[in-house]
């Protein structure tokens, strides 16, 4: 992200799928992310990923975020944390605008 609001991330119109990664700085114990999709809801299937080495490892899974998903999983360790948008209604523009939050807690 450059900082500005008015601006957001946006793939090829034709894209169906995208990802936005979090990095939070230090490695952290996480046990639940919260996303919104207030722009553009047209999520229709999606992971949350934490990179473990040069791996990705799944630890929760949905179908649709709107205006506000809370989703829970077991404890897990990760610095990096991405939600992968694995099948979108349209273009897949994941950013500001799109994806404004995305919050991971204990």
């Amino acid at each position: 992200m450059d900082g500005d609001p008015r601006t957001r991330w946006a793939s090829d119109f034709a894209a169906r799928s995208g990802w936005l990664e979090v990095d939070l700085g230090e490695e952290k114990e996480i046990s639940r992310v919260r996303l919104s999709e207030v722009e553009w809801p047209e999520t229709r299937e999606f992971a949350i990923e934490i990179k473990q080495g040069d791996m990705w490892k799944e630890v929760a899974r949905g179908s649709t975020i709107d205006k506000e998903k809370e989703l829970s999983f077991p404890p897990v360790k990760a610095q990096v944390v991405r939600l992968n948008v694995l099948k979108a209604e349209h273009a897949a523009r994941l950013g500001v605008e799109k994806i404004p939050q995305l919050s991971c807690f204990r």
